[in-house]
């Protein structure tokens, strides 16, 4: 049984260690089932108060440990909401994309394959194909995409309305679209299986959002692509 003392803010041993950013010592905590979730006068868990801090490394063990993301804290605010406030753009997209895989992408990610490790997948997108797509995407986003499209990529691959206004939150000028495109698409990417053809789900949503044209420039280009580069689940559109 662990005994949980509590401060004067309501700070518990979970929340203190948060503030002083000891992310070995939160993996401890979390392996020793203390209660992740629990809130402090604030009404803040830990998540919280890591986001609130930018502590990225702190965010992204609290993330993989399953820390509760729709919870409210006194003003009203997810983590995702307190990391956009705060400009915090890498925690902003590792939130999302924690959403995204406890919410759909877990379950559909282990249906074919072993399982997988939330920590890996916050980092780096694991499809065979993901160096040669950042390429691609980086292409796409900044280039070929008009100032609307990504949005309608991320309505058309079931972001909420709060991931899409949170992406949307960094504004950086008049071409700040091709960030968020960007943004969105890596995102995107970390949720596409490793066994899956990752140019052929492009093709299909690029088509769903009426850029048929720009689909087929895709398609042509990869179908062109050397026999090196257009391997495994970059090659056929079929």
């Amino acid at each position: 049984m662990i005994i949980v003392l509590c401060g004067k803010q309501g700070n518990t041993p979970f929340h203190l260690t948060t503030l002083g950013n000891f992310r070995h010592i939160i993996e401890i905590l979390i392996q020793a089932n203390c209660d992740i979730n629990i809130a402090n006068n604030r009404q803040q868990t830990a998540i919280h108060v890591a986001v609130e801090n930018g502590f990225q490394e702190s965010v992204e063990v609290l993330l993989a440990g399953g820390a509760n993301l729709s919870r409210r804290e006194k003003l009203g605010k997810t983590p995702l909401q307190l990391a956009s406030r705060g400009s915090f753009v890498a925690i902003v997209d590792m939130i999302i994309k924690a959403e995204r895989y406890y919410a759909v992408t877990r379950e559909y990610m282990e249906q074919e394959l072993d399982y997988v490790d939330p920590h890996q997948y916050l980092r780096t997108p694991k499809h065979p194909s993901s160096t040669q797509m950042k390429d691609i995407l980086w292409k796409l986003a900044t280039k070929q995409l008009k100032p609307g499209d990504w949005k309608k990529l991320a309505v058309h691959w079931k972001f909420t309305s709060d991931h899409i206004r949170c992406i949307e939150h960094q504004y950086t000028g008049t071409n700040s679209h091709r960030e968020h495109g960007f943004r969105l698409l890596m995102i995107w990417l970390h949720g596409v299986r490793k066994d899956e053809n990752v140019i052929k789900l492009l093709f299909e949503a690029l088509v769903a959002i009426d850029r048929r044209g720009l689909a087929e420039q895709m398609r042509g280009k990869s179908e062109a692509r050397s026999p090196k580069v257009c391997m495994g689940k970059m090659c056929a559109m079929c």
